[in-house]
C-alpha cells in the first residue's frame, strides 16, 4: 500500500515519463519525418510544400519530373532537410510571394531546384554569414558528392540548383 506521499511521487514520476516520451517522439520526428518514412521523398516534399503554403501567404509549387525511383535513406533525408532549410530562408529573408521546388530524377542523377521571386541578395555576402543554414546545405551536397549553384542578385529573386550523382 502506497502512502499519500509515495503516491504523489509515483504520479509525478509517471508524468515526467510521459513528457520524456513525448519529447523523444518529437526528436525522432525531427530526425526522420514520418511522411518520408511512410510515403517516400516525393510525397514528403509535396506534403511539406502544401503545409508551408497553407500556413503562410506564400504560394508554394512542388513539381516532380523524371523517375520516381528510390534512393538511399540518408540521401532522402538530406534532400528533404535541404528543401526545409532553403524554404525557411526564403520565408525568413526573401519577402517572396512564390516559391517553386522542383525535383527531377533520371537513372544517373537527382536534380533539386528551389526558386523564389523575392528580393534576392548579393552572393558575395555568403562567406561572411554566420548562420548555419547554407553551411549545412553545402555540407550535405558535398557529402553526397554533388554540386551547388546559387543564382542570386538583389531585386531578382534567388534560384538554388543542386545536382547529386545519386
Amino acid at each position: 500500500m502506497l502512502t499519500a506521499e509515495s503516491n504523489a511521487l509515483f504520479d509525478k514520476s509517471l508524468s515526467m515519463l510521459d513528457n520524456t516520451i513525448g519529447d523523444l517522439r518529437k526528436v525522432a520526428q525531427n530526425l526522420m519525418p514520418e511522411a518520408l518514412v511512410k510515403f517516400g521523398l516525393h510525397e514528403a516534399l509535396r506534403d511539406f510544400c502544401n503545409s508551408i503554403q497553407s500556413s503562410t501567404d506564400i504560394r508554394v509549387v512542388y513539381q516532380q519530373f523524371g523517375d520516381k525511383r528510390k534512393i538511399g535513406n540518408t540521401a532522402e533525408v538530406f534532400i528533404y532537410r535541404m528543401v526545409q532549410e532553403l524554404v525557411a530562408n526564403i520565408i525568413r529573408h526573401a519577402e517572396a510571394s512564390q516559391i517553386m521546388v522542383q525535383l527531377m530524377m533520371d537513372e544517373n542523377a537527382t536534380f533539386l531546384t528551389v526558386e523564389d521571386n523575392g528580393k534576392g541578395f548579393d552572393k558575395n555576402i555568403l562567406p561572411q554569414k554566420k548562420g548555419a543554414g547554407i553551411r549545412n546545405i553545402t555540407y550535405r551536397v558535398q557529402y553526397l558528392n554533388g554540386t551547388l549553384d546559387i543564382d542570386a542578385t538583389p531585386g531578382n529573386g534567388t534560384s538554388v540548383n543542386i545536382q547529386l550523382p545519386i
